[in-house]
């Protein structure tokens, strides 16, 4: 993210800086996690539920504090405030983050930065907190810095490095490209917003690492198994390196230990960085068109959206659709109500979508040869084309809704609420595999922060095109939300 980004939302809140400053003073620059502090602000607490506790935030436009997490669990009080009253931002009262409702993230801001840190710094000074303060360079540190610092033309290559393959190792070396060059993660271990609280080894270290290495100017090829395999083979079933493997199923194992890593996450409703990344939440409905008793499915976390292809003019639009907007026979089920078979359909829709959005195409398929008798058929697994419509931009709104249980006790389906603009989503990664089962291999195209394309092949690193990257198979498809 541009460091002069605003939330454009922010600029219609009347003294907000001003407000800010306030609650900085009397209530964020007092607070600590550490037990040793107290809270100095007493009428710190949720005007809901009276709760002190629930990541509590302060309503930027007027005297209101509300708790994230309510206790039915359906909505926060203070979303349910700021909808209600349209006050639609909030400052978390444990470090001073600034959140906006309409952006549905935490905003940076520079004014508001610079406050946040001056407070931090006159509460260190008063021994009242132990908040981690951000490095800015003094005079004498800009003296040592002056002319040694770069400025990175449209033209440079900076962050680009290819990968060794140590043998059957370019699944890994792809998933590894698409975290270097996922825009989110760029910006979020840039900002230096990483603390690490382990005594262990820690796979978000790790990573910060690698970013380090990738964007430190250095051209030769990377080596992974120096240090992030160590790490990351405590969360993976099978030793890396030593056979070709699933690239889908890596990056679901890097995500398991990057989320079992990471600080304040909660194992019941968690929200810690690595789910709001990453981590969406689908739900669905079963109904019986002969009785019409239905019932809402529990929801249900997801990492990927996995694509049926089935149709040789397919796009992904068309597979959304149907995956989405259509109702599916659940075939062989008998309804519970009325005992008939084959009358119930289910549908699903996406309840909360993360700021990295994964699909995946089932391009390996288990066959029978039909060539031999019954009892001798061998299963094969085969690959099949992938090749299909996708686009750089996606707007993901008509598949966003809610379940909701009306008064009658039916499930009942609500569009959420969004503005133009706010779920749509940029291409920026793509795995592909060339070549069959016997004599595959995967490789990647990464979308820099310039807006070129490149194809990552190993430790080779070639120029491509958007049209490249739109006509080619893929395998795995990786979209940002567009800010």
């Amino acid at each position: 993210m541009n460091p002069n980004f605003t939330c454009p939302h922010l600029r219609k809140v009347r003294s907000a800086l001003k407000t800010y400053n306030v609650i900085l003073g009397y209530y964020v620059a007092c607070i600590a996690e550490d037990d040793k502090f107290n809270r100095k602000a007493e009428d710190a607490y949720c005007r809901i539920c009276e709760s002190t506790k629930g990541r509590l935030h302060a309503c930027l436009e007027c005297a209101f504090f509300g708790c994230f997490k309510s206790e039915d669990g359906k909505v926060s009080h203070m979303k349910d405030h700021a909808v209600k009253f349209r006050h639609y931002f909030a400052v978390n009262l444990n470090h001073g983050s600034l959140f906006c409702y309409l952006c549905d993230d935490y905003i940076y801001n520079e004014p508001f930065d610079a406050s946040l840190a001056e407070f931090e710094v006159e509460a260190r000074k008063m021994k009242v907190t132990r908040a981690y303060l951000p490095w800015k360079p003094n005079a004498k540190e800009r003296a040592l810095l002056r002319g040694k610092i770069v400025k990175i033309n449209e033209e440079s290559y900076f962050g680009l490095r290819g990968i060794v393959n140590i043998g059957n190792s370019c699944y890994i070396n792809c998933i590894v490209q698409v975290l270097m060059h996922t825009p989110i993660l760029i910006e979020f271990f840039f900002r230096d917003r990483h603390v690490c609280k382990l005594r262990q080894s820690c796979l978000l270290c790790e990573l910060f690492h690698m970013f380090q290495e990738f964007y430190s100017g250095i051209s030769i090829p990377y080596d992974p198994s120096e240090r992030f395999f160590f790490a990351l083979q405590k969360f993976c079933n099978q030793p890396l390196g030593m056979e070709q493997q699933d690239c889908y199923e890596l990056f679901q194992e890097i995500l398991t230990g990057l989320h079992a890593n990471c600080p304040n996450k909660d194992e019941i409703d968690c929200n810690c960085l690595i789910q709001r990344m990453f981590y969406g939440i689908v739900q669905g409905c079963k109904e019986c068109q002969q009785c019409h008793d239905s019932s809402a499915l529990p929801p249900d976390c997801f990492m990927d959206i996995l694509l049926d292809l089935d149709r040789k003019d397919d796009s992904l639009i068309n597979v959304l659709n149907r995956k989405y907007l259509e109702s599916h026979l659940l075939s062989d089920y008998t309804c519970s109500n009325c005992k008939e078979m084959n009358t119930t359909y289910s549908y699903q829709h996406i309840k909360k979508l993360p700021a990295v959005l994964c699909f995946r195409m089932n391009c390996f398929l288990l066959e029978f040869d039909n060539n031999v008798s019954v009892r001798a058929k061998n299963k094969k697994m085969q690959k099949k084309s992938t090749a299909f419509a996708f686009e750089e931009f996606l707007d993901m709104s008509p598949y966003l809704k809610s379940v909701i249980i009306n008064s009658s006790g039916r499930p009942q389906t609500f569009r959420t609420p969004s503005r133009p603009g706010q779920n749509e989503y940029r291409l920026f990664a793509v795995i592909f595999h060339k070549g069959n089962l016997q004599g595959g291999h995967y490789a990647t195209y990464i979308r820099q922060w310039n807006n070129k394309w490149f194809e990552c092949d190993d430790r080779y690193i070639y120029k491509r095109t958007l049209e490249d990257v739109l006509q080619c198979e893929p395998f795995l498809l990786f979209y940002q939300k567009y800010l």
